[in-house]
């Protein structure tokens, strides 16, 4: 009888706890359909960069929350002052405001409440499957322990998230660069970036790099004029300003380039992968002191014997920052820089000075 009345008692608990389940609304799933986590490796980490806002990590200082990263990127990328206090963002600038969408574009922001995730989330749309309503998301404080999520993939209908999207009157949003979607290498009618450039010649656009001097040609060699003409474009963009308006002599009075014996500048030349580096090095120096260059870093290439003893210092200081690495068969010092690569070293250098 005893038994009995304890199986009952246990019974009815269960049946209770159910029916407490039942009346709490479930929480939508935050469903991750696809990321990439990298490991944190101390404070200031940064895990991902985009349209030269970067996502930062603490491995054991204070948390860097995802709200931070909003207003920086709606502050460098749009020039607007963003607020996130919980529920619709707010734009301080008149004129400017955010709404809800159902169709989220690069750029947008994507919040989940607390309410429909358990905790509050915020974010930005980098690039949109609409043919598969699905967006990857550009983040910060989404981590897994001391890994840092990159590349978050979410479908954005029936996820806890809402979109907003920035509105202005008429029409009208701020004259800062627009986030432009990734996959859209089609704006290149031919001889497109190959893939992993794509990125980096966008920035380079938008940074003021290219300038009308490249817009075709990524995967070719580039010659030292051209070479020489982006690297003033991006001393421009920061904010020198050479007193001779002719590129070549500009390159020279900034004491990026300089001539053969006969001082001929070679602009109808190639420019290899070494000469290359010893240029950006001296591009750092123009603007703060380059660290001492460690010649282990250049452990790691099978070629190195092969790199130049004037351009050995430059391999090893830019391997060392993560601005230049190897190719498939090490540093290739001697092989030609292509006009894609001198682009993605050019906008990392400008991100890595500022």
């Amino acid at each position: 009888m005893r038994g009995s009345r304890i199986r009952m008692f246990a019974l009815a608990l269960c049946l209770s706890v159910c029916l407490a389940a039942l009346a709490v609304p479930a929480l939508a799933a935050d469903e991750t359909l696809d990321v990439t986590y990298v490991e944190i490796s101390g404070d200031g980490f940064v895990a991902d960069s985009w349209l030269g806002v970067d996502a930062v990590y603490n491995l054991n200082g204070p948390t860097l929350y995802c709200s931070d990263l909003i207003e920086r990127f709606y502050a460098q990328v749009y020039g607007l002052t963003v607020t996130t206090t919980p529920g619709t963002p707010e734009v301080a600038e008149s004129g400017y405001w955010f709404e809800l969408t159902d169709a989220p574009q690069p750029g947008d922001i994507a919040y989940a409440s607390a309410s429909s995730r358990a905790s509050a989330h915020y974010a930005i749309c980098r690039e949109v499957d609409a043919a598969n309503g699905t967006v990857m998301l550009f983040e910060q404080n989404w981590r897994w322990g001391n890994k840092a999520g990159v590349g978050r993939v979410i479908a954005y209908s029936g996820s806890p998230y809402v979109f907003y999207t920035l509105c202005g009157n008429q029409g009208e949003l701020p004259a800062a660069p627009q986030p432009v979607q990734y996959e859209s290498a089609s704006v290149w009618a031919a001889d497109a970036p190959s893939n992993w450039a794509v990125d980096s010649v966008l920035r380079a656009s938008r940074y003021g790099i290219s300038g009308s001097v490249v817009n075709s040609g990524y995967a070719q060699p580039i010659t030292r004029g051209t070479f020489a003409k982006l690297a003033v474009n991006a001393a421009q963009a920061m904010g020198l300003t050479p007193e001779s308006g002719d590129p070549y002599e500009a390159v020279r009075e900034l004491g990026l380039m300089g001539g053969n014996a006969s001082g001929d500048l070679c602009v109808d030349d190639f420019i290899t992968r070494e000469a290359a580096a010893t240029v950006l090095v001296r591009f750092v120096r123009l603007f703060r002191a380059a660290p001492a260059a460690d010649a282990s870093a250049l452990a790691g290439y099978a070629d190195r014997a092969k790199i130049s003893d004037w351009a050995a210092e430059a391999a090893a200081l830019l391997t060392a920052e993560g601005i230049m690495g190897g190719t498939g068969s090490g540093f290739a010092p001697q092989e030609n820089l292509s006009t894609e690569q001198a682009l993605a070293l050019l906008v990392r250098i400008y991100e890595y000075i500022w």
